[in-house]
């Protein structure tokens, strides 16, 4: 037997929800910590759906994971994390829309047990977007055996969910800003460091050539992005780059690829410095997501094994240099330089299992080339862009791209990488 819905009469409905949006524009007026915020966005809701549990969640779906920032009356969860395969939060990811249940009981991998469990009913749960993401997500539960959430409380819920992404998205750039402010000060002091540092070496080097025969223009200075997961290692890598090349400026730093994707967006630095074994989500899935983003991106990662098999699949996808951790400091850097210039360092023996990987489409004597193609593919061996080819050749870029697009083909290579892989002697670094 179907049990009743229960309902308000609408000028009731009305009223509460009037304060309620009344109260929530008080709340958020100028506030960014966002725990309070949440706890009392979440109050107001339940509230309004006269319920007594529930919780709000962000929602991390490059890390496959969600964490409940408030859980009232049910639970006692909040600070966890769980994976997005789980829970109403898993159902409403997977929905991508508002879902109900008319019992707790129907819900995957939830996470209230024993008792409490089975004094849950109705639940209704609601995705909160932000810039067409799903952020996270608003969970009510229900007591009452007799009640059976409507499309019309979906509707409410998404209202209050929107002003949480309001509070979850202040909260995060409140949070990115002072952080930017902190790493802006950092900078600051070790540009004002190595500036005197060079102070102090010009004035002890009376006969540095000086007027017309030295330069003046302002060196390029790289921008730098470093991603691992130990602040200390950060640390550590951050002095290393920035106190052996004064050129290089790292602007930011990250604990995981998720960060990292962010920072990246927003700061484009020239090169990004990466751990292979970064937690969740690696190198090698990172170094995907900045090409997939700008195809122009830099990465050189860090590991502790050429062997790995990944580094095969990021060198395919294009990673531009490898730094094992046991390697000389000077050669990071001039990984850095050289991904900063656009040119890569991996190591032939890399470069030679590209191309053996390829599909041998040729016979031994290899493939045929025009006289043409045979000179581009010289240049791209040399890690020459496409507009430099273009100018040294007198031809458009589009020829360039023409040729270059023929060549792979014709060699079965993957692309510039693996190209360069069949040109190179084994036991060396090949610039690209």
């Amino acid at each position: 037997m179907a049990l009743a819905e229960r309902t308000r009469p609408s000028s009731e409905d009305d009223g509460a929800r009037f304060e309620a949006l009344a109260a929530l524009a008080t709340d958020l007026a100028g506030q960014f910590a966002l725990e309070p915020l949440l706890e009392r966005i979440l109050r107001h809701t339940m509230q309004l759906l006269d319920c007594d549990s529930g919780s709000i969640c962000t929602v991390d779906e490059l890390a496959g994971t969600y964490r409940k920032e408030v859980d009232l009356g049910v639970g006692c969860l909040s600070g966890q994390t769980f994976p997005l395969d789980e829970g109403v939060t898993g159902e409403v990811v997977r929905a991508r829309r508002s879902v109900i249940f008319d019992e707790y009981a129907e819900v995957r991998g939830g996470h209230i047990a024993g008792a409490e469990r089975a004094s849950l009913h109705g639940v209704i749960g609601v995705p909160i977007r932000w810039g067409g993401s799903i952020i996270g997500s608003c969970v009510v539960f229900s007591r009452d055996p007799g009640r059976r959430f409507s499309e019309a409380d979906a509707t409410l819920v998404e209202l209050f969910a929107t002003h949480a992404a309001i509070a979850i998205t202040n909260a995060r750039l409140h949070a990115l800003a002072n952080q930017r402010e902190r790493e802006a000060a950092v900078l600051a002091e070790r540009e004002r460091v190595v500036r005197e540092v060079l102070g102090l070496s010009q004035a002890a080097a009376p006969h540095t050539p000086v007027g017309p025969a030295a330069s003046t223009a302002p060196r390029q200075r790289w921008r730098v992005l470093v991603v691992h997961e130990s602040p200390l290692v950060r640390a550590g890598l951050v002095r290393l780059l920035t106190s052996l090349e004064p050129g290089i400026q790292v602007v930011g730093e990250a604990g995981d690829a998720a960060h990292a994707l962010d920072s990246y967006t927003l700061l484009r630095p020239n090169v990004v410095v990466a751990h292979l074994d970064l937690p969740h989500i690696d190198g090698l899935q990172l170094t995907s997501y900045l090409r997939a983003t700008d195809d122009q991106a830099a990465v050189v990662l860090l590991l502790r094994d050429l062997d790995d098999e990944r580094v095969r699949g990021a060198a395919r996808i294009g990673a531009v240099a490898f730094v094992e951790y046991d390697a000389d400091p000077g050669e990071l850097v001039r990984a850095v330089q050289a991904a900063a210039r656009g040119e890569s360092l991996v190591p032939t023996d890399i470069l030679s299992r590209l191309a053996a990987s390829a599909d041998p489409q040729h016979g031994a004597e290899g493939p045929h080339l025009t006289p043409r193609e045979q000179e581009v593919r010289a240049l791209v061996e040399r890690g020459m862009p496409d507009k430099r080819i273009a100018a040294d050749l007198h031809i458009s870029v589009r020829t360039v791209e023409k040729h270059v697009g023929a060549i792979l083909r014709k060699t079965g290579a993957l692309n510039r990488t693996m190209l360069a892989g069949r040109s190179v002697h084994p036991h060396t670094h090949a610039p690209l």
